[in-house]
């Protein structure tokens, strides 16, 4: 299967307008002694079609799971990890020692010792994360498109009790019949009554499932237009915004300052992150104002003018551009 985002940009309209097309509809229609406007008029009720401009759902769904799939091996180790000597987790272990507990401190530590086991579901994707992590926009169709499948389920479980029920009804209605028993025809009016409020439910359960559709489709056209486009987007956008709150007022002498600013900062930061690992559940603004005041303390001079605003918004400068993005990444692996 090509990449499903390949259509996004392979756009191309019909070779002929509706207007020639009709035209030669009607000219063919009376060159043949037939209704001129037989099967000339069409319109966007006649059938779907955006000329491949929008992957279908299944397209986008094999591409949500290639996006989160540089994760598993994450997820597996973190498994292993936690798993008991035959690589399972025995949740039935678990459950007997639960049963036999005597005190709250012992159930405190099997709820600690289970809590490990699912303990990849802290990563920062599921906790929240950003648009610009890598693999969220993945993350999340998935478990759009999860809720979804959860939800349609629900209808069909309403209504495959609600056919059942009217099959039974005719079947318990037809034997008392056959054994002379009337039965009060509003029986099954008040039974029927009954499931007035799961028919209720399913209907509710569409107007998710449409709401989270929309999603998915949004989350999917998002990662592409940031794949393309969100590098020089932020990029031009930050450098402008980030000129005057950064403290740069557009002077070269200023914009020089900054600039060796940035350049002290950044090895700050990825050696800060790549020796403290646990720092990764703390916010992006957390960590960057923590690294100013290590870059501070050994370079007051430099930093002299600087704030807990300021060392947030040179964070979000070093992701916005991808050669100094790249040069954190090597920092990182550099200081491991």
């Amino acid at each position: 299967m090509t990449n499903p985002k390949e259509r996004l940009v392979d756009f191309k309209l019909r070779a002929e307008p509706p207007s020639k097309l009709m035209a030669r509809k009607i000219v063919e229609n009376l060159s043949k002694n037939q209704d001129p406007l037989a099967g000339a008029f069409t319109n966007i009720l006649d059938g779907y079609d955006d000329r491949g401009y929008t992957p279908s759902l299944a397209q986008i769904e094999t591409w949500a799971l290639s996006e989160v799939k540089a994760m598993t091996d994450t997820f597996a180790a973190l498994h292993r990890d936690n798993a008991d000597a035959s690589g399972d987790i025995n949740l039935t272990e678990i459950l007997s020692k639960i049963a036999g507990d005597d005190g709250p401190n012992s159930m405190d530590v099997l709820v600690e010792s289970l809590a490990k086991t699912f303990s990849w579901m802290d990563t920062p994707f599921f906790r929240g994360g950003s648009p610009l992590d890598a693999h969220w926009h993945g993350v999340q169709i998935n478990s759009a498109m999860l809720q979804s499948a959860n939800r349609s389920g629900k209808i069909v479980d309403t209504l495959d009790d609600l056919l059942q029920f009217a099959l039974e009804s005719r079947i318990h209605g037809a034997t008392e019949f056959a054994g002379g028993f009337t039965e009060d025809p509003e029986v099954f009016k008040r039974s029927f009554d009954e499931k007035q409020r799961q028919i209720k439910s399913a209907l509710e359960e569409l107007s998710a499932i449409k709401d989270f559709a929309a999603k998915v489709g949004f989350l999917f056209r998002d990662a592409w237009w940031l794949d393309e486009h969100s590098d020089a987007a932020l990029k031009g956008y930050l450098a402008k915004e980030t000129a005057v709150k950064a403290g740069t007022a557009g002077g070269k002498a200023s914009s020089t300052a900054r600039a060796k600013r940035i350049e002290a900062f950044l090895p700050v930061h990825a050696r800060m992150m790549s020796r403290n690992p646990i720092l990764i559940d703390d916010s992006p603004e957390e960590l960057a104002i923590r690294a100013m005041k290590i870059a501070k303390k050994a370079n007051p001079g430099l930093f002299e003018k600087t704030s807990s605003k300021t060392a947030i918004e040179y964070w979000e400068y070093i992701r916005s551009d991808a050669d100094l993005w790249k040069r954190y990444q090597e920092k990182i692996k550099y200081f491991k």
